[in-house]
This record gives C-alpha cells, structure tokens and sequence, in this order.
C-alpha cells in the first residue's frame, strides 16, 4: 500500500461497500481502490470493534482520528 491516505469520499465508498457485504474485487471495480489498500482497511477497521454502520455515521473527522490511531 503506498504511504497515502484514503480520501474520506473514497474510505466511506468502501465502507458502504463492505457493509453491503461486497466482495473485494467488487468494491475494487466500483471505487477504483486497489485490492490490497481495500483488504489494509478492512482489517483495519475490523480491529475497532465498531461496525461498518457505526463507523458511516462517524464525522469525517472522527473516522480520520480512529484510523490515525490504528494505524499507530
């Protein structure tokens, strides 16, 4: 995965996504997110705890400040 963030436009794309239960190569085809950058999120929010519904209704903010200190 490069070193850039995720526009939070295209972090709430593949959240929506993984909460309509799509595949990888599904949200791949749809948002433009290469596979692993989609698997690295995945995981990543996976680990919060939280659900892919909590985690949409995060500020934008929010959900930046939660995966900053994931990825930390």
């Amino acid at each position: 995965m490069a070193n850039q963030s995720l526009s939070m436009q295209k972090l709430r794309q593949a959240l929506l996504l993984l909460n309509q239960n799509f595949s990888e190569r599904n949200i791949v085809r749809q948002t433009g997110i290469s596979r692993p950058t989609v698997r690295y999120y995945r995981e990543l929010l996976g680990c919060t705890g939280e659900d892919y519904q909590s985690l949409l209704k995060l500020k934008d903010s929010a959900l930046e400040a939660l995966v900053r200190a994931r990825r930390a």
